[in-house]
């Protein structure tokens, strides 16, 4: 009979209790910082960032580094883009006083 391999699984809680509890109460070493970075990332949904912890192997964090910074990258112009359109757009109304 085979047993399923338990792993350890770090508790993820709501993002309110983890801001206060790991990023606004840091040791002055930066350590915590680390940890609550570490934390972020295995309980996070979004793609890839649990891949940038260090029970990863260099060459594949190097990768994933690569493509977070990649996909922030592209997120920040097209979010760039399209606020420079809304600025530079100009709406005119007309009435008609004819009637």
């Amino acid at each position: 009979m085979h047993r399923a391999r338990r792993t350890k699984q770090k508790s993820c809680r709501p993002l309110t209790s983890y801001v206060y509890e790991n990023l606004c109460q840091q040791d002055g070493d930066g350590a915590s910082s680390w940890t609550s970075f570490e934390t972020f990332c295995s309980c996070t949904s979004l793609h890839g960032w649990k891949y940038l912890s260090r029970e990863v192997n260099r060459t594949l964090r190097f990768g994933w580094v690569a493509v977070v910074l990649a996909s922030m990258g592209v997120a920040g112009f097209f979010l760039g883009y399209s606020l420079n359109d809304f600025l530079s757009s100009t709406v005119q109304t007309t009435q008609d006083t004819s009637r």
